[in-house]
């Protein structure tokens, strides 16, 4: 597979991803904004695996979240930056179309990760001080919101996400 990214490791975002499981979510001032320069916020929030696909779905549903990102606690942190960096491009190529982004610089575990969600991976490669690094990172498709439903699966345990079957 041919790397289609490609990013000096300098020009890489120098956030610092909380030490857990989690989610990094920007906000950017508008669609010309979406050069990695224009965001005007990002949260970051503490979410255990097993909730973390689906709550990343839900959240990048706010109109105020123009890329939500999964942050795994064993993640490199360049994998991360790289991820991110990967998701700014994509969500600025698609401009004020109102797509969402939702990546992760990890694959998602299958075993959490809610029926009809499909991943893409994309090569990208970080050049740093002369030397080349390939990466993984994953953009992660779901079903439009109104094809979505929350269920309690049974008491004590966290809302799972479900689709109808008759969806996607």
């Amino acid at each position: 597979m041919k790397a289609r990214w490609r990013f000096d490791a300098g020009s890489l975002p120098t956030f610092v991803p909380v030490p857990s499981d989690g989610l990094i979510v920007g906000v950017f001032s508008g669609p010309e904004a979406f050069d990695g320069e224009g965001m005007v916020a990002s949260v970051k929030m503490e979410v255990a695996e097993d909730v973390s696909v689906g709550a990343a779905i839900r959240i990048s549903h706010f109109d105020s979240a123009d890329l939500v990102m999964l942050h795994r606690r064993f993640t490199p942190l360049m994998a991360s930056r790289a991820a991110w960096a990967v998701g700014v491009e994509l969500r600025r190529l698609r401009g004020s179309d109102g797509s969402r982004v939702v990546m992760a610089a990890t694959r998602p575990n299958p075993d959490v990760t809610p029926p009809g969600v499909t991943l893409t991976t994309h090569r990208v490669r970080i050049a740093d001080n002369g030397i080349v690094v390939p990466f993984d990172v994953w953009e992660i498709h779901y079903v439009a919101a109104g094809g979505m439903l929350r269920t309690r699966v049974s008491p004590g345990d966290r809302f799972r996400e479900r689709w109808p079957s008759s969806v996607g």
